[in-house]
């Protein structure tokens, strides 16, 4: 019912509100997303979904390690990343990807897609990028055209087709 309260308020429709939204969903609560925008979908649209979790369950066996990844996120973060939340993440992150799964929201390794500072020690050629498998957006009825508009850069045809 439109007039029910929420078990669950989420604010911002980027990438975190709405992994939020769908675990809340997922859990049974009833949930509600509050986006300032007149457009969902967050900063995150016009990167093309990515995200970077290092030793995900796209990463090649034995090629990364948590041991590989701190290395890397100390040689190139610093002291600015705090122990106990480089452990959260290397927890959590590929915890996510795994829980996200068995959702309609999947991702994959590029197969080619270097760690930023790729002559950072610690770094990897491929696996910590993953980007989001294609889905049809007309599972998403008359709110498909509420997603904000990709770059033009990754524009995919038929995107707006009626």
């Amino acid at each position: 019912m439109e007039n029910e309260l929420p078990d669950f308020i989420v604010v911002g429709s980027g990438p975190a509100g709405m992994t939020a939204a769908l675990t809340g969903s997922m859990l049974g609560l009833k949930v509600k997303i509050l986006e300032k925008s007149e457009v969902i979908g967050g900063t995150t649209s016009l990167s093309a979904g990515s995200v970077w979790i290092p030793n995900s369950m796209h990463s090649t066996p034995g090629a990364d390690s948590d041991k590989k990844t701190r290395t890397y996120l100390r040689k190139t973060v610093g002291n600015r990343l705090k122990p106990e939340l480089c452990d959260a993440f290397l927890k959590h992150g590929p915890a996510m990807i795994r829980f996200l799964s068995d959702t309609d929201v999947k991702f994959r390794a590029y197969p080619k897609h270097p760690d930023y500072f790729a002559d950072a020690e610690g770094a990897t050629l491929s696996g910590r990028a993953l980007e989001p498998l294609p889905f049809t957006g007309a599972s998403l009825g008359a709110d498909f055209r509420r997603l904000r508009d990709p770059l033009p850069q990754i524009y995919y045809p038929g995107r707006y087709d009626g």
